[in-house]
């Protein structure tokens, strides 16, 4: 029996332990695949801290209400802040966004182990009648 534990317990000592997560969005607001009313803010929520300064956010909208050959278009007067929570991300503009399709595109990096992730999500606003 010693002869076989042995040989494990060194075989052990050289096989890879769990590798560390990559972080991951664990939510988002507005969600991915809503419908809400137009706002001037949008939040990321990942599953870990993330060194905001590494991290990429891209807003587009890919479809406007009433211009069917509306292409897609890149919205640029954004700001992105890291939350207080050091696990989100802030998006804002100056006014509430127009009411549309969009996609948001983002890139993070881990602030543990600078590990990347990458992802996309897509939501709709809308004008509420007053």
């Amino acid at each position: 029996m010693r002869k076989i534990l042995m040989p494990a317990a060194i075989l052990s000592l050289f096989v890879a332990g769990p590798a560390i997560g990559q972080p991951s969005l664990t939510g988002s607001n507005p969600s991915a695949g809503s419908t809400t009313p137009r706002t001037d803010r949008l939040r990321l929520l990942f599953s870990e801290p993330i060194d905001a300064r590494a991290s990429t956010v891209q807003l587009v909208m890919t479809d406007m209400p009433g211009m069917p050959h509306h292409g897609a278009m890149r919205m640029a007067a954004i700001d992105v802040k890291p939350g207080k929570d050091g696990r989100s991300l802030d998006i804002g503009a100056k006014a509430p966004f127009p009411a549309g399709t969009y996609r948001l595109d983002w890139t993070i990096a881990s602030k543990a182990d600078r590990s990347r992730a990458s992802g996309q999500l897509t939501f709709s606003l809308e004008t509420v009648p007053k």
